[in-house]
């Protein structure tokens, strides 16, 4: 066989007189014949690439068992170090890429409401849970850090991004603005998929110009679908408003003001410039799908 297990000690020992059988009341042949089977059943896990490795062949088993309320079976990778240098140990599982039968990592527990697939930290502290009877996934510490750049997924049931936004609204006006000053400019917000939600205050103590229909501009995640605002509280207005909301536009993404001027109006009017005073303030909530 190929790469046999060294049995030089054996031979010495039962061919102590160096013919064979000869002066021995061992079997000789026999005993050959029962390490040549031993030999072909470790095939499979002592071949050996590179020294150190453990390779296995197609479909074989490494398996550390126990029986029922016998100690916990199972296969450890120490490695070495200390506090200063990091040596830790590691295990790396191949998969094919066959398409039609792609390569599987799987861990098997029981189905009981105990077991379940745990990753620790070296002082036994749990990162990660799987229960095993109600597949839930447990993080032990709360968190889950998605990308700096967005991965978009098409996959509807897929949650692809989280992010907190701090944010400097601004008003702009449709046909263009120049000369704000704000001396209250707030924003915040969070993005969970696609759904963005943001909150905002904002006065500007100097109104500049401000040409067209007034919005709010500045939005720090692209709308993807038209959305809506919600005004809880707004001053600075040069007549009295019985009610005001915001209309969030894809194209530009901004939040256009509409309001109406006396009770029971049957349609909004849009914000212009000589709808507001110097000090003209809102604090607001927005709320719209993202372009991705």
């Amino acid at each position: 066989m190929a790469n046999p297990l060294d049995r030089s000690w054996y031979n010495t020992l039962v061919d102590d007189d160096g013919s064979g059988t000869t002066g021995t009341p061992w079997n000789k042949a026999a005993v050959d014949a029962l390490m040549d089977s031993v030999d072909a059943s470790l095939v499979p896990l002592v071949a050996n690439p590179v020294p150190g490795d453990l390779a296995f062949a197609t479909n074989a088993t490494l398996a550390r068992t126990t029986a029922d309320g016998a100690d916990t079976g199972s296969l450890s990778l120490a490695g070495g170090g200390n506090g200063a240098v990091n040596r830790g140990a590691s295990l790396v599982v191949h998969g094919n890429e066959h398409a039609s039968a792609p390569g599987v990592v799987q861990i098997f527990t029981g189905q009981a409401a105990a077991p379940m697939v745990q990753l620790s930290r070296a002082d036994f502290q749990p990162l990660l849970q799987v229960l095993s009877a109600t597949g839930v996934l447990n993080l032990p510490f709360g968190r889950v850090q998605f990308p700096a750049t967005p991965n978009p997924s098409a996959d509807l049931y897929t949650i692809d991004d989280y992010r907190e936004l701090p944010w400097s609204p601004i008003f702009v006006g449709s046909g263009g603005q120049s000369g704000q000053v704000y001396d209250l400019q707030e924003g915040s917000g969070v993005k969970v998929g696609r759904q963005v939600t943001l909150w905002g205050r904002l006065r500007a103590a100097t109104l500049g110009t401000l040409s067209g229909t007034i919005r709010i501009g500045g939005l720090p995640i692209p709308v993807g679908a038209v959305g809506g605002g919600t005004i809880t509280y707004w001053s600075g207005v040069s007549s009295p408003f019985t009610y005001m909301t915001l209309l969030i536009l894809t194209s530009p993404s901004v939040a256009e003001f509409y309001f109406a001027p006396t009770a029971g109006a049957q349609s909004l009017s849009t914000l212009s410039a000589a709808n507001i005073v110097p000090g003209f303030y809102v604090a607001f909530t927005l709320s719209y799908f993202a372009a991705s």
